[in-house]
């Protein structure tokens, strides 16, 4: 469990909280007439909140089991015992010079990533050249040759294949209901409610509405096409600022990634670490109830201190 908690909690906060993330902010942005990337500062403060939060929640299930195991929510299942038997083992191995220097590498490649997100413009295209070649070069620098790189890849592949399968299936939702015309009423009926809402709690209700509706709409970027047109009027109608529109939109897009089944990678990332719905969401429901409080908390924030006002 700790594992598929590792992978999954930091994933989910740094995804809702993302401060260049460019299929989802990036697109929102632009839909919403602001500059791209534009209110990092704020964004940053609520990402080294959240990521806090779920270091702290995961550290502390870890440190749990290791005291006791049958705290586990997998006891029994074997998963976790790795994590307790680790202090038996060896731990005297250090990084070689090779791997220290990979490291750094990726350090940098990190670095001017972000530098070409803010000041180049990066997008989709140039952000997949730049990750393939920093896996390659990595691969180098710690001694692989390029067959094995291209080896390293495809077990990769084939290691994913289950989460395809799984992403297709679960993506296969959207499509029924864009091909019977279903989503079009839906997103109807949703506007409505949220129009209807006061103030500081319109944007609280917008959180709501792109939660609900990610069960629905698993693509983020998708989502932000579809929802941020209507959310961009109803804002500018109730007052409500378009850079507090925008993280509404990211946090429950964002955070309901780790509970909803029809989430493919999120079913891909179980099903990959055996571990059962179930028992996952007896997890992550605890920190799930912390993070939606600290969103309410950080939208009706933004919105009392007109936060992105002047970049509408």
């Amino acid at each position: 469990m700790y594992r598929c908690a590792l992978v999954l909690v930091s994933t989910v906060a740094g995804f809702a909280t993302a401060v260049t993330a460019p299929a989802t902010l990036g697109i929102a942005q632009q839909i919403t007439e602001l500059p791209l990337y534009s209110g990092a500062l704020y964004r940053v403060t609520i990402f080294a909140t959240m990521t806090t939060i779920g270091i702290a929640y995961v550290w502390r299930y870890a440190r749990k089991i290791q005291r006791n195991p049958e705290f586990s929510y997998v006891y029994g299942d074997g998963k976790d015992q790795s994590f307790i038997d680790r202090e038996t083992e060896d731990s005297s191995e250090k990084s070689s010079k090779r791997q220290k220097l990979a490291f750094i590498v990726l350090g940098l490649g990190i670095i001017v990533m972000l530098y070409g997100l803010f000041v180049w413009k990066w997008y989709f295209i140039e952000l997949g050249g730049w990750y393939a070649f920093l896996g390659i070069a990595i691969g180098l620098i710690c001694g692989m040759t390029p067959s094995r790189i291209a080896e390293v890849f495809h077990d990769g592949f084939k290691m994913m294949l289950l989460g395809v399968l799984l992403i297709g299936i679960a993506r296969s939702i959207s499509i029924i209901l864009e091909s019977g015309n279903i989503l079009d009423t839906i997103v109807f009926g949703i506007s409505r409610l949220v129009g209807s809402l006061p103030g500081e709690l319109a944007a609280v209700g917008m959180l709501g509405v792109q939660g609900l509706f990610n069960f629905l709409v698993g693509s983020g970027s998708g989502q932000a096409m579809i929802m941020m047109p209507i959310m961009t009027g109803i804002s500018d109608l109730l007052g409500v600022t378009r850079q507090t529109a925008v993280l509404a939109f990211q946090f429950g897009d964002g955070f309901t990634n780790v509970l909803y089944p029809t989430a493919g990678p999120f079913m891909a990332t179980l099903a990959l670490a055996h571990v059962g719905y179930s028992k996952w969401l007896k997890f992550i429901l605890p920190l799930m109830g912390i993070w939606i409080v600290l969103c309410i908390v950080f939208l009706v924030t933004a919105q009392l201190i007109s936060w992105g006002a002047g970049l509408q």
